[in-house]
């Protein structure tokens, strides 16, 4: 499940206008105004034929539609530039993204027909979880929500370290396939991923969370994990906001997993093994002292971690 590369999501969009356009042809009827319609759609003059899924394979009749200014063109490419690893989490606007984007990419791709009265075999894009624009979508809101969690650790006043990831947040963030990351959740511990339930029988028993540092611990070693960093500035300036001993510890393990760190690296510079990194991060603060090694092998001001540390084990 690699990110699309834009000339691929931009593809499927037009081909997605062309059966917009099929449709309201064929719902108005084959006179004028079903043709002005699917026309004024595709923003053109004259329309290659009555089936416009007919022609989608001739690249110049898919480049001829005028699709760039719409609202659908520039949603989507709005979530593909976000999804890019220059993108760093803390710069992102999670609720705007939410509200303006990720909402319409989603109501957009959904309003696509399923099905296709012409020859052309489109429908499968849209429905297709390895899709152009069902990828992007999925890789857009699994990024949101990192970005959201990252964000959370420091201006949330709770103790709770994130409500956690899906499979299918953990394979879009890696992109990898959903089938062989979930081979690695589970609820009893024996997985590299510790996993839980959230709602009954009753509601939505099958979503599936990992937990959000085990999920982001085992992402941090797979290639394709690449979720644009934490600013190293911004980091260092929110250390004093950071509100429990729990959100300080896994805030050292979040920003070295999101900034290419790997539990392993960071532990064989810390001369540790690597269960005791990953112990640390998970608030086994043996030693207040031992908060200026980590804080200097993974990129944070050490100063102002031993002051945070020592600020919260004090409280």
């Amino acid at each position: 499940m690699k990110t699309p590369a834009w000339h691929q999501v931009e593809q499927d969009i037009r081909i997605g206008f062309a059966m917009v356009a099929d449709l309201v042809w064929q719902i108005t009827g084959a006179d004028g105004r079903g043709e002005a319609a699917a026309k004024a759609v595709l923003g053109i003059d004259e329309a290659p034929g009555y089936l416009l899924a007919d022609n989608l394979d001739d690249r110049d009749t898919l480049n001829s539609f005028d699709v760039e200014n719409t609202e659908f063109f520039q949603v989507a490419k709005k979530a593909h530039r976000l999804v890019l690893p220059d993108q760093r989490l803390n710069d992102v606007d999670v609720s705007d993204n939410r509200l303006l984007t990720e909402q319409y990419l989603n109501y957009f791709i959904r309003a696509i027909p399923r099905d296709s009265v012409g020859a052309y075999d489109a429908p499968y894009l849209f429905q297709d979880p390895e899709g152009a624009l069902q990828v992007l979508l999925a890789q857009y809101r699994a990024k949101l929500d990192l970005a959201e969690m990252v964000q959370e650790l420091v201006t949330d006043s709770s103790s709770v370290i994130g409500v956690g990831f899906t499979p299918a947040d953990v394979a879009a963030l890696g992109q990898m396939n959903l089938r062989s990351v979930r081979n690695h959740f589970g609820p009893k511990g024996n997985k590299a991923i510790k996993s839980y339930v959230i709602g009954s029988s009753a509601e939505r028993s099958d979503l599936v969370m990992g937990d959000p540092l085990d999920s982001l611990e085992w992402l941090a070693a797979r290639r394709g994990f690449q979720p644009g960093g934490i600013s190293q500035n911004w980091a260092n300036k929110h250390l004093e906001r950071l509100s429990s001993l729990e959100k300080a510890a896994a805030f050292a393990g979040v920003f070295a997993w999101c900034n290419s760190t790997t539990t392993e690296a960071a532990a064989q510079r810390l001369g540790w093994e690597p269960e005791r990194f990953s112990r640390w991060v998970r608030s086994d603060v043996e030693k207040p002292g031992e908060a200026e090694k980590v804080a200097s092998v993974i990129g944070l001001d050490p100063t102002a971690y031993v002051s945070t540390i020592e600020r919260l084990l004090s409280d």
